[in-house]
């Protein structure tokens, strides 16, 4: 499985002709932001939990705003610098319908039930960019917590502290500007909702 994933996230990444980390245009940036406004996006995440072993509880929420159900299947990846981590492949038929979320977690995560589970055996950084891309290749979201990424979209946001873990916190979206930095903010975990 791990193979495949990693080999999905290399043809992937080759599809997209992801180049430097942090670049990008305006256009692409506009693009990237009307597609999350019309459907699927990033709702929350979490690099961690509390401990003991907090760095391995992690999820990665999606919801639908738009007003229409979208199919979802396709790849989730992490990444910092040249470093693909291919976290999860959301099988094909997945369906998000309007107003619902989909919910990844780490086997260790200790939160709300997840719709699907994703190997730990590789750590997501706290400073990190996630996306996920559908079958073709064309990303329907992304998020990040550090410029060095190639899932960058305007600046990042702060990424998550040992302290912010053991308060219970998470990178919530609040706007949808198109830069993670304005668009995610420290708050509250609540996974599994919109």
């Amino acid at each position: 499985m791990r193979r495949t994933l990693t080999a999905i996230a290399a043809t992937i990444t080759a599809m997209l002709g992801l180049g430097a980390a942090g670049t990008g245009n305006a256009a692409e940036q506009e693009r990237q932001s009307a597609s999350i406004s019309s459907g699927v996006y990033i709702n929350e995440f979490a690099t961690r939990g509390a401990d003991p072993d907090g760095a391995l509880k992690e999820f990665i929420e999606f919801c639908n705003r738009g007003s229409a159900t979208v199919d979802i299947s396709g790849l989730v990846l992490a990444n910092l610098g040249t470093w693909i981590i291919p976290v999860a492949v959301i099988p094909q038929p997945t369906l998000l319908t309007p107003g619902s979320a989909y919910l990844l977690a780490s086997t260790s995560f200790t939160g709300a039930i997840p719709d699907q589970f994703f190997d730990t055996s590789t750590d997501i950084p706290d400073s990190v960019g996630i996306a996920l891309l559908n079958w073709i290749g064309e990303v329907m979201d992304a998020a990040a917590t550090t410029y060095s990424t190639l899932f960058l979209r305007g600046a990042p946001a702060e990424p998550l502290t040992p302290c912010d873990a053991a308060a219970g916190l998470s990178l919530t979206r609040v706007e949808f500007t198109g830069s993670t930095k304005t668009d995610f903010v420290k708050m509250l975990a609540t996974p599994g909702r919109c």
